[in-house]
């Protein structure tokens, strides 16, 4: 729902896009820090899967925040798409077309540190 006062979908359960579950295939550890909901914060260990639950953002300005061994990756839903920017300055990319909400996705991490994500 969108409002005059907020150019903002409405965030509640029934809008939302998240982040549940990460197989991490690095050597590496991956962190998660909502820099919205700081308490969605969660580390998943090298060579692991973690049964975890990030929520993403729908503000650039206040990203889910991912670091893997290549870098810090900002995370957020805009324009229903899941887009994301690394650090290195390569711009944004878009890692998902958010067809329904809400919609959770599998995030795996590969060795190299690369994000991808595949709906639940």
């Amino acid at each position: 729902m969108i409002s005059e006062s907020s150019p903002h979908r409405e965030e509640g359960p029934e809008l939302t896009t998240g982040i549940r579950g990460c197989d991490n295939q690095s050597n590496a550890h991956v962190s998660f820090l909502n820099e919205e909901h700081a308490g969605d914060s969660q580390t998943v260990g090298p060579r692991s899967y973690g049964d975890v639950y990030a929520w993403i953002s729908q503000h650039k300005e206040r990203p889910l925040s991912v670091q893997t061994g290549r870098g810090r990756c900002i995370i957020w839903d805009q324009d229903w798409k899941v887009k994301g920017e690394w650090d290195d300055g390569t711009g944004e990319f878009d890692l998902a077309k958010v067809e329904s909400s809400p919609q959770d996705y599998k995030m795996t991490v590969s060795a190299t540190g690369d994000i991808s994500i595949q709906k639940t």
